[in-house]
């Protein structure tokens, strides 16, 4: 997969360093904003990407790559999605995939339109320890409870406190804890349970506004979910899957699909992860590579499905609880 990066910040530089000149997947351009070309371009010196563009138009039109990964603020994934896949390229898209389900649907009905792959980067949804999870789930019975949780203290948080507003706690750019961190647990709860019957989402908000922690809630009939993150506060980062025969425990962040544990009543609990990998980034980026060059559209129009179903439930819940981007993004 030869790939034109959007982007020259944090992500894209991960996104360099874990695949540049050691995997089938490599960045052949970068476009920045003109104010970070000189930067881009060392960047790119280090990485042996000898072509930096910040003409976007111009970039879409290169020959060197066929996929576009977008490393930019959540604001902006709509709009060069919607660039890049009109441009005939095949695009990835970091999460949160979309700001509402109507720029979602757009995405994939085009992409569709024009036989082009688009990826959402839901992590679980490129390993097989989901399949894992959802054979040991038969296990456990009726299930009753979801509880999934992803709480971290943002490294930004202090500065939004003093009145900085970077992106992550921006209304204007989509940021937010529901956006940020709960898209993760939204998208697995999503994957083994499909669209819940109701939602709300209990958001603490800062001074601007947006949601600096959350519980969302989720009514599926006789299964209850509860999914909360938080970046003005430390705490778990697990999930639980509790059933009449026993409970399935995930370790770690419940999106990064590793450490999983089933215990049936009664019973030792026995590890049920498939694969192992230390990275699941960068496993979900290989099997987005693996997709590609085996041209199973079908499979990859199947999870946008679900990316879809997430993405309403998202927008809905959000709007429900007062939270408001404006502008393009509502």
């Amino acid at each position: 997969m030869n790939v034109g990066m959007i982007g020259s910040g944090m992500i894209a530089n991960v996104f360099l360093n874990t695949f540049q000149d050691k995997s089938p997947i490599l960045v052949k351009g970068i476009w920045c904003l003109e104010k970070y070309y000189d930067s881009t371009k060392e960047m790119g010196r280090q990485f042996n990407v000898d072509y930096v563009d910040c003409d976007m138009d111009a970039f879409f039109q290169s020959d060197r790559f066929d996929t576009v990964y977008l490393a930019v603020i959540n604001s902006l994934h709509y709009e060069y999605a919607l660039k890049a896949l009109k441009a005939g390229k095949n695009v990835i898209c970091e999460k949160p995939f979309t700001t509402t389900y109507a720029q979602a649907k757009e995405l994939v009905d085009l992409a569709k339109e024009k036989g082009l792959f688009l990826f959402d980067c839901a992590p679980e949804r490129y390993t097989e320890n989901l399949d894992a999870l959802k054979e040991a789930i038969v296990k456990i019975g009726d299930v009753k409870i979801v509880n999934f949780a992803y709480c971290q203290y943002s490294r930004r948080y202090d500065r939004y406190l003093e009145g900085e507003i970077l992106p992550v706690f921006s209304l204007e750019l989509a940021g937010g804890a529901l956006y940020d961190l709960n898209i993760y647990c939204m998208s697995l709860i999503e994957d083994i349970l499909g669209e819940p019957e109701s939602y709300k989402y209990y958001p603490n908000k800062g001074y601007n506004g947006i949601d600096v922690s959350g519980v969302m809630m989720l009514d599926y009939g006789d299964t209850k979910a509860i999914s909360y993150t938080a970046k003005d506060c430390a705490g778990q980062q697990q999930g639980f899957i509790q059933g009449t025969k026993g409970f399935i425990r995930i370790d770690g962040m419940p999106g990064n699909m590793q450490n999983m544990y089933l215990h049936l009543n009664g019973e030792e609990e026995a590890k049920i992860d498939t694969v192992e990998h230390e990275d699941t980034r960068a496993y979900m980026f290989l099997k987005m590579n693996e997709i590609k060059e085996a041209g199973d559209y079908e499979k990859a129009y199947a999870m946008l499905e679900h990316t879809l179903v997430t993405m309403r439930v998202m927008e809905n819940a959000r709007k429900q609880a007062g939270i408001f981007f404006g502008g393009n993004n509502d």
